[in-house]
């Protein structure tokens, strides 16, 4: 039976619109691939740091010391944080301000005028650096300090320094248990006289010698029978030793130092006196001292090393300037070394 007219015309129309819909169906998925695909896989990867990011090429740090003469444990911070800033590539500059708080306040300020990038400060005075801490906080330069810290009043993003709490408290603590009687007399040789870390070790040391009297003896009976101050030096120590000599008459027990080379200088003075068979403290780690603590002539160190010190504080810089949250408060490991574990720490070839 033949089609009818209208038969054929609507098999044409459904024929032409369902060829039409292949044709559009086609050109849509072409203009997918076109416009509407996911970039390629190059688009797609996060841009990479620019090849300075991680150097220090083209920044300035500046270093104010407080004092590099009377101790190889201040030449080797700054000769350390030298090695390791210009490693990274770094501007390094250093001032000496030679133990005088006018001169650093002074140090910092011609600092700031050389617009360096961050300035590093070890304050001979935490209370007097204040106020150029302030100043460069204005001008827009951060201040981290290095071994003391600056006054609360003051401004820095970070503190690098050996916790010096635990360390006096360790070194506390291990006084008092080598002897069997509450009652023993100290002479105190501290470092700064406004130093906060000379504070804290002097005051760590104190609690940690009452807490394990407490625990022995269920008493305390610590009496500090001359306090001085050796400015972190030999020779200040020294001499501060020979009036301690005078005034106790050569009656005490333990000599406490806040420094080795402090502890080496009131050493000096007992030889001198011929006083032995006292109990001789320092802090810091020095080689000397550790031969001295080897060879019996003093008793026991808390360690605070300078080379892992500055190591502490350039990598602290080198993350902060580049952009990374850094702690308020980077201590280096307290430890306490005596005869018994010399040779763990003892290095014959370090220069310090």
């Amino acid at each position: 039976m033949k089609k009818s007219r209208l038969q054929i015309f609507m098999v044409l129309i459904v024929t032409l619109i369902f060829a039409m819909g292949l044709v559009l169906t086609g050109c849509s998925m072409e203009g997918d691939k076109s416009g509407n695909a996911p970039p390629a896989a190059e688009d797609t990867k996060k841009p990479e740091s620019p090849s300075g990011g991680e150097s220090g090429e083209g920044k300035k740090i500046g270093f104010s010391i407080a004092m590099l003469a009377g101790s190889p444990f201040w030449q080797i911070i700054s000769d350390e944080l030298e090695r390791g800033f210009k490693e990274l590539g770094y501007e390094f500059v250093v001032l000496d301000a030679q133990g005088d708080a006018a001169k650093q306040a002074s140090d910092v300020e011609d600092l700031i005028a050389q617009k360096v990038d961050i300035i590093l400060v070890n304050p001979y005075d935490s209370d007097a650096i204040v106020p150029v801490t302030l100043s460069a906080r204005d001008a827009g330069i951060p201040v981290m300090a290095v071994d003391i810290p600056v006054a609360e009043a003051g401004y820095s993003i970070a503190t690098c320094i050996c916790d010096n709490v635990m360390l006096g408290y360790q070194l506390g603590e291990y006084a008092a248990d080598k002897f069997n009687t509450p009652e023993v007399k100290v002479v105190v040789i501290s470092g700064y006289p406004n130093g906060i870390d000379s504070r804290q070790r002097r005051h760590g040391f104190i609690e940690g010698f009452h807490a394990k009297q407490l625990e022995k003896f269920a008493q305390t009976g610590l009496r500090i029978v001359h306090h001085g101050w050796g400015d972190y030096a030999r020779e200040p120590a020294n001499k501060t030793m020979e009036d301690a000599i005078t005034r106790t008459n050569g009656d005490f027990d333990i000599v406490y130092c806040e420094n080795d080379d402090m502890a080496i200088g009131a050493l000096r003075a007992m030889e001198s006196a011929n006083i032995t068979g006292k109990m001789i403290l320092g802090v810091d780690g020095l080689k000397e001292m550790y031969e001295l603590i080897r060879d019996g002539y003093t008793t026991a160190t808390g360690r605070n090393s300078p080379v892992e010190l500055a190591a502490v504080s350039v990598q602290a810089t080198h993350d902060y300037l580049n952009g990374k949250e850094i702690p308020e408060i980077i201590f280096t490991t307290p430890t306490v070394v005596e005869k018994k574990n010399i040779d763990e720490f003892y290095d014959p070839d370090s220069i310090f």
